[in-house]
């Protein structure tokens, strides 16, 4: 009985045809390395075949740089899109906002005076708040002011009769001057025509985390009037930025820093 673990030998066809290729691979490595004619011709086969790939690899080295160039552009146009889209959202916001918010300006309306008595000039000015939401009158650091040129500028806080403004509702802001206020020389323009009565005030809305300053200016309707007293006419309002609530936007035009650091009008 065979036994089960001798090994099989390999057939003869298979033999054969091992023997066949292994000569004929012998004999064409014998002719390439004694035959000088074949060996240029592999060589010469083989410089084709590297030029046909080089050019190939350049081909495929050109179009990939061509991909990579336009997906550059395309990921440039994306951010370009991008922050248009930021931009014009941020305006929408902003438009959304400026649409919304309260807005006080001076009625002019009614006439405007400076009053005297008891060698006290007062002014009362009438405000109106033409915004779509309730306005807030700053107090504190932020209260109206009021400049008076008359024998120098004249200083004065205002008083509001409200702080409170819904929309399309009136106020009041009063101002009282004396010879206790009495501050520096009067107000010039450049043109050197003095300022009559100018005046800032603060206001903000009811969440009061954006405040809006307003900066008015009035002359006398008579300027030949010597005794100061008579009516004004606005000649000039400034509506500035809004601003964050902590930061001082106080107009260096208005209060003097030296006089809210010495407190004795607050």
């Amino acid at each position: 009985m065979t036994d089960e673990r001798e090994t099989k030998r390999v057939p003869l066809r298979v033999q054969l045809i091992a023997g066949i290729g292994f000569v004929a691979g012998f004999a064409l490595l014998l002719i390439f390395a004694v035959s000088t004619r074949v060996a240029e011709a592999f060589t010469a086969a083989g410089t084709v075949s590297l030029a046909f790939a080089t050019v190939w690899l350049a081909d495929q080295t050109r179009k990939a740089v061509e991909v990579n160039e336009s997906e550059m552009a395309q990921n440039r146009e994306l951010l370009t899109l991008t922050r248009q889209q930021a931009q014009t959202a941020e305006l929408s916001n902003k438009i959304l906002v400026e649409s919304n918010r309260p807005f006080i300006s001076i009625r002019q309306e009614q006439q405007l005076r400076i009053n005297e008595a008891g060698g006290k000039y007062g002014v009362r000015i009438p405000v109106h708040n033409y915004g779509a939401s309730v306005a807030l009158i700053e107090m504190g650091n932020h209260r109206p002011s009021a400049k008076l040129a008359q024998n120098g500028t004249r200083f004065s806080f205002g008083v509001p009769d409200t702080v409170v403004l819904p929309k399309d509702t009136n106020a009041y802001v009063d101002f009282e001057f004396d010879k206790v206020s009495q501050i520096g020389e009067p107000v010039m323009r450049p043109d050197r025509t003095y300022i009559a009565f100018s005046m800032d005030f603060w206001f903000t809305d009811v969440s009061m985390t954006t405040h809006y300053g307003v900066h008015a200016e009035f002359d006398l309707t008579d300027v030949s009037n010597s005794v100061f007293i008579g009516s004004l006419r606005l000649t000039n309002i400034e509506f500035g930025p809004p601003q964050e609530i902590n930061i001082d936007g106080r107009d260096p035009r208005s209060i003097p820093h030296y006089l809210l650091d010495k407190g004795s009008l607050s």
